[in-house]
């Protein structure tokens, strides 16, 4: 007498089982999601920049009057 099972379908490998529905909606959401903070990121990043450059051009303009006063 055999103790061994037989198998009703052959073993499955990963590639083959597909995933389930809702994983493609949680992959879309969670793109959609970086995308967002992307966009939020790069108009932060653009403030920055325009801030560093209006400080900069304040601190070039005190800067020549200090050389100016000094003359």
């Amino acid at each position: 007498m055999s103790t061994t099972t037989p198998m009703t379908s052959p073993p499955t490998s990963q590639k083959d089982q597909q995933p389930p529905k809702d994983t493609k909606e949680v992959h879309q959401k969670a793109l959609a999601d970086i995308e967002e903070e992307q966009s939020t990121l790069r108009e932060e990043i653009a403030r920055k920049l325009a801030e560093k450059a209006t400080l900069q051009a304040v601190h070039d303009s005190l800067r020549k009057r200090g050389e100016d006063g000094k003359v």
